[in-house]
């Protein structure tokens, strides 16, 4: 399972690193922070666990970073190759569920996650975008049940992300975009925990700053057009040419 995770990892790694085209106005690079939430079976308010939007448990804010390549397919639709890693956390005492208080189980842990996303216009120029993908992501955790450490081994799952995202500004030479993204897995016991009370896979969503930098010689929005300014020139005024 180790190896499979690598290979992903790997494949996302050659299409950030070494794009096939660098066409004007199609390839971007980029990196974003920000903050993950981590929702599964620890903590919450007073349901059965921290996986409903209502029981979202704000202690379990933790940080992330993430790399991206982004191309432009057609207008309004990307295709992005994205790396992150992020922190991840859950306690349950936090929870306002006094059974869930009283079973005292904590995790903090690590999760790695390489994905392939699609990037769709839902206002014109992109300003407003949809996210949805697939990913594949590793997780390395400790558990602790009433202080106890359970020995959870390297985890791994498929992660479909679905979010949204939205244009903040142009920058420099590049586009500031803040994006909120949850990534739905197929497992249950990223926690390390799996008991009668759990209702729903385990989920973490991504809440982060982006700064994504279009490249390639002939950009006319971000830098110069040699091509065209050459064009431009009056051949009587500039014989050489």
């Amino acid at each position: 399972m180790l190896n499979k995770i690598k290979q992903f990892v790997f494949a996302i790694i050659i299409l950030i690193a070494f794009p096939k085209s660098l066409q004007a106005q199609k390839f971007e690079i980029g990196a974003g922070i920000g903050a993950s939430i981590f929702q599964g079976d620890l903590g919450g308010t007073f349901n059965n666990g921290a996986y409903k939007t209502w029981d979202l448990d704000l202690n379990a804010m933790r940080g992330m970073a993430q790399i991206m390549s982004k191309y432009t397919i057609v207008p309004n639709f990307k295709i992005r190759a994205n790396i992150a890693y992020a922190r991840i956390s859950g306690n349950d005492r936090f929870a306002g569920n006094p059974d869930i208080y009283n079973r005292g189980v904590q995790m903090n842990g690590n999760v790695f996650q390489g994905a392939m996303m699609l990037e769709f216009g839902l206002v014109s120029n992109h300003q407003i975008y949809g996210i949805l993908g697939i990913g594949y992501a590793g997780y390395d955790v400790i558990t602790l049940i009433k202080g106890v450490d359970q020995n959870i081994p390297f985890n791994s799952s498929i992660s479909i992300p679905v979010g949204i995202g939205v244009k903040i500004a142009d920058v420099g030479r590049g586009i500031l975009e803040l994006e909120a993204v949850a990534h739905y897995l197929n497992s249950d016991v990223v926690d390390g925990y799996d008991g009668p009370n759990s209702y729903s896979n385990d989920t973490y969503s991504f809440i982060s700053l982006n700064y994504n930098l279009p490249i390639g010689l002939n950009n006319q929005k971000y830098g110069p057009n040699r091509n065209k300014k050459l064009l431009s020139y009056n051949k009587n005024k500039c014989p050489e040419f």
